[in-house]
């Protein structure tokens, strides 16, 4: 018989715009390239996820649905790992000059280390999996 494995879900989402605002103002925030991850104590007993990428920062839709479907499945991967009782808003501010999944799941990873929200098993296999970005990768603006 095969081992039972967690189902690999997305966490429940922030909606309302005051739950938006709430951990925007009072949230503490930590930034890694293109990306800001803003985190604030939850009242419940599960963390809830937040992603806004703004048309001025990333003026095509087909880019930013892209970015949003390559964060969130970076999230979804790792989500099983992340301390329960967090609220966490992802902030993309600029559209990097990449097109890869590898990129992205790194930067998410390495926001989650600095932030200290990884339990043990997770940090363990985050610092495995993280892949050093290429000085090459400039931002660009997406005009």
């Amino acid at each position: 018989m095969a081992a039972s494995r967690k189902k690999l879900t997305l966490p429940p989402r922030l909606l309302k715009p005051s739950e938006f605002r709430r951990i925007g103002r009072r949230g503490k925030r930590f930034r890694l390239d293109f990306l800001v991850m803003v985190l604030s104590r939850s009242g419940q007993n599960g963390g809830r996820l937040g992603i806004t990428i703004s048309e001025k920062a990333v003026k095509h839709s087909t880019r930013r649905n892209r970015l949003r479907r390559m964060l969130k499945e970076s999230i979804r991967l790792w989500w099983n790992e992340v301390k329960p009782g967090w609220d966490i808003l992802f902030i993309i501010n600029r559209f990097p000059d990449i097109d890869h999944m590898w990129h992205v799941e790194s930067v998410v990873l390495q926001l989650f280390i600095n932030s200290g929200i990884l339990t043990g098993d997770g940090l363990t296999g985050a610092q495995n999996r993280i892949v050093e970005i290429p000085a090459e990768i400039k931002f660009k603006t997406d005009a």
